[in-house]
């Protein structure tokens, strides 16, 4: 089980990403909170960081891009008989342009923690 469970978390390494003529790469710190512990097999609620990286036109569309991948990324896939949480939240901390030839790294992966400590 704890096998699977880090199978699920770990990727290959990030590349140089192709930024499409009119876009900027864009870096977004991404903040979770009050995810159910189900998710990673806990029995609390958790939080997490995450930096992603994204080539958008500007901060709204890459919001939005991130928003969506957050919801496919299999590492937050709720169990299939679990209810939608009312209370999870993803802030934004900061939206920032970056160099287009910034290497996005790490791009993949969370740093979580437990609610209320």
């Amino acid at each position: 089980m704890l096998k699977a469970l880090i199978a699920r978390f770990i990727r290959k390494p990030a590349a140089l990403m192709h930024v499409p003529e009119g876009q900027r790469l864009i870096r977004c710190f991404v903040h979770g909170k009050n995810f159910p512990g189900a998710i990673l097999a806990l029995p609390y609620s958790f939080g997490f960081y995450t930096t992603r990286y994204i080539a958008a036109v500007d901060a709204q569309a890459a919001e939005m891009a991130v928003l969506e991948s957050l919801r496919n990324e299999p590492a937050l896939q709720l169990p299939a008989d679990m209810e939608k949480p009312t209370d999870a939240r993803v802030y934004f901390e900061s939206i920032d342009a970056v160099p287009n030839d910034t290497p996005p790294v790490p791009n993949a992966g969370f740093t979580f923690y437990q609610m209320d400590t």
